[in-house]
Parts: C-alpha cells; structure tokens; sequence
C-alpha cells in the first residue's frame, strides 16, 4: 500500500526514494506514482530490453527458458500506466499512488502466461532468484498494493498481457485470452 514504509535493498532503490523526498521538498502539491514491472511495445534498454519478447523469442528458437519463480510483481502494460497517469493529472490527484495491472505473479507465472496466449510450448524451467546472476539484489515481494486507485479501475495483468500480445502481433484479437 501507499502508507507502507518504503525499504530499499540496493541504490537503485535508495536513488529512487531519495527522488521522492526531493519532489516532496521541491512543491507544495505533489504527485509521485510507483510503477514496477513495467511491459510494453519498446521494452527497457538498460535492462536488456523486452523480457515478453525476449521469452517468445527465445521459445520460437527452441531455446532453454530459466526463469525465477520466488519473486513476485505486479506487472503493468505500458499503455494502462499512462491511461492511470492521465486519469490521475485530470482529477489533480496528488500524494503518493502505486499503479499496477490487477493481481499479482512470479516472473516465471508471467512467461509462463505470455507463452500459453501466444500458444508456444511452455517448457520453462523455474528457478531461485539465488540461481542466477543479476546485477543487483531484487526484493522478494515487489507486487504494489494500491489505497489510493478503486479496485475495478485496473484490468488485471493476464488481459492486459493479451492486449500487449494483439498489439506485437504475436496473436491475432480473435483468439481472447484465457
């Protein structure tokens, strides 16, 4: 929720934090809106790009899948964030505000999904976050919770993950999602 006390475990977390305490500072009316385990169209190119494209790529090829299945997220489309973004600069919404898809998954659950949609064998191997290599220490739970934004406004993410999927043209909008 957005009263919890944030707890960053590395600076990449610390550095976000410290810019929330700034905008706090800087003005008198203020809007900060947390998102995480975000997906869409272009993808993140400081993290090594689309991790949805990156798994449908690697199961077209026949590729190994190892995914994590200890950490959970609370993925959002890219194109519901800004509807939430936009939705929230039209009320002059102000305060602190998570922005998330409905429910929440594993990374493992959310490849696992990707690939059941698209209709792509599913043959990911689940692993512990402690199994693989990463640059910085991930927190365990970083599914949001939100107070703020009415439960029914938020499509959940397995809708929006087939809405992603339509629109990459990875499955064509007759086909639905389970």
């Amino acid at each position: 929720m957005e009263s919890d006390a944030p707890n960053p475990i590395n600076v990449y977390g610390a550095s976000k934090l410290a810019g929330e305490h700034l905008v706090r500072q800087a003005a008198p009316r203020w809007l900060i809106v947390r998102v995480a385990s975000l997906f869409g169209k272009t993808g993140a190119r400081g993290k090594g790009g689309n991790f949805i494209e990156t798994i449908i790529g690697k199961a077209k090829r026949g590729e190994a899948l190892r995914v994590v299945n200890d950490i959970r997220i609370s993925p959002i489309y890219t194109r519901d964030a800004a509807e939430t973004l936009r939705a929230l600069l039209i009320k002059n919404a102000t305060g602190v505000v998570h922005a998330a898809n409905a429910g929440s998954c594993t990374w493992y659950e959310f490849a696992k999904a990707a690939l059941e949609i698209c209709g792509l064998p599913s043959a990911i191997e689940s692993v512990s976050s402690k199994a693989v290599s990463v640059r910085a220490k991930r927190p365990k739970q970083s599914a949001l919770a939100s107070a703020v934004l009415a439960r029914g406004r938020s499509r959940p993410w397995r809708e929006s993950l087939g809405a992603y999927l339509v629109e990459k043209e990875h499955i064509h909008a007759r086909r639905g999602v389970r």
